[in-house]
């Protein structure tokens, strides 16, 4: 979907230029153009988020996808000069708007156990990139891992703003333990994990909510592991922060 709507930008910028060329409509600044309408980028990457949520039966309360679309429209209107805004003016209240909302209308759970809710001073050191691991980086965007083809590794996935999706469903778990590090500054991060699976997670937010197998919570850490997971064959460790937005983790 995202890759559509690429090629679609593209192809109406090249017949927008082509028509320039001609005479057929006045001739533009792309400068300027680009200038003023960049923050359709975040408001779609903002509403993809949400969709994609709705599609997974995750609800409409998605806090990365909704803040970023705030963002994204303020700074628009801002650019159309219908209101006047500067960016940190827009991201503090967004955050705690959505942060409320979330609170009010979120969904919650009876199994409600929140744990150790405290954060490091040196919280990044412990989300450095492992060593020998594979590293994936994005700055704005979805990040989507997983599937049949997928080859599961120690790996470091990083991501600026935006969806971070890791599925391991129908993805081959090698023997051993594989251990994922997953960052995200502002955003959400889902993880869907097969039935059966040996699994550690330590899953750390500073502002949103955090759902795993066994509990829920918000602006914390939890952490859940399997029961099996000392003696099993096949395991998989995640270590998951993100700064801004949600953390849900599910076992199927």
């Amino acid at each position: 979907m995202a890759t559509r709507v690429v090629g679609l930008v593209i192809v109406a910028v090249g017949v927008a230029f082509l028509l320039a060329n001609f005479g057929i409509i006045p001739e533009f600044e792309w400068g300027e153009l680009l200038a003023t309408w960049w923050p359709v980028l975040l408001i779609y990457g903002g509403l993809h988020s949400i969709w994609d949520s709705l599609r997974k039966g995750y609800g409409p309360f998605n806090m990365g996808g909704i803040l970023i679309l705030v963002i994204g429209g303020l700074l628009l209107a801002d650019n159309l000069d219908t209101i006047e805004v500067s960016l940190w003016g827009v991201l503090v209240p967004a955050a705690l708007i959505v942060v409320g909302l979330s609170l009010l209308f979120g969904r919650t759970s009876k199994r409600r156990i929140v744990t150790s809710i405290k954060f490091d001073e040196d919280i990044d050191a412990e989300f450095a990139k492992p060593v020998g691991a594979r590293h994936i980086k994005s700055y704005v965007g979805d990040i989507r891992l997983g599937g049949p083809t997928f080859q599961l590794e120690d790996s470091h996935v990083e991501l600026k703003a935006g969806s971070m999706r890791i599925d391991l469903t129908e993805t081959f778990i090698p023997e051993g333990e594989t251990v994922l590090h997953l960052e995200v500054k502002a955003g959400d991060c889902q993880v869907r994990l097969p039935e059966g699976l040996a699994v550690a997670v330590d899953a750390q937010v500073k502002v949103g909510s955090l759902r795993l197998p066994n509990s829920d919570g918000s602006n914390g850490s939890l952490s859940f592991v399997s029961q099996n997971y000392a003696e099993a064959e096949r395991k998989v460790k995640l270590y998951i922060y993100v700064k801004i937005g949600d953390i849900h983790v599910t076992q199927f």
